[in-house]
């Protein structure tokens, strides 16, 4: 998978996001994935993987970036964590919506 920094984004205003992921690791543990010409980047954020504690932050760190599409993905590890065999069926969830600055 590629790799954006995060402040390339920011400033790159003629390029759009097709969809901004926001996938859930916990509750209050989030990571992104930028979706560009069908293409899945993960983002850096001063060198390091970009993480955020509130899906707020992350709004507020691609607020100046051109947004087509924002999923949010979570997918809950409950089932392991409570010692129960492997999941029977997928329980992720996800849900998009448009962004206000588009």
């Amino acid at each position: 998978m590629r790799i954006l920094n995060l402040s390339k984004l920011a400033k790159d205003k003629q390029e759009t996001i097709d969809e901004l992921l926001i996938l859930s690791l916990c509750q209050s543990l989030y990571t992104v994935r930028v979706v560009r010409n069908g293409e899945y980047f993960k983002v850096k954020k001063r060198f390091k993987d970009y993480r955020a504690f509130s899906v707020g932050q992350v709004y507020k760190d691609f607020e100046t970036c051109q947004i087509q599409k924002v999923t949010l993905v979570h997918d809950s590890p409950y089932d392991e964590m409570i010692g129960h065999p492997g999941k029977a069926s997928d329980n992720t969830l996800s849900i998009s919506t448009t962004p206000q600055n588009s």
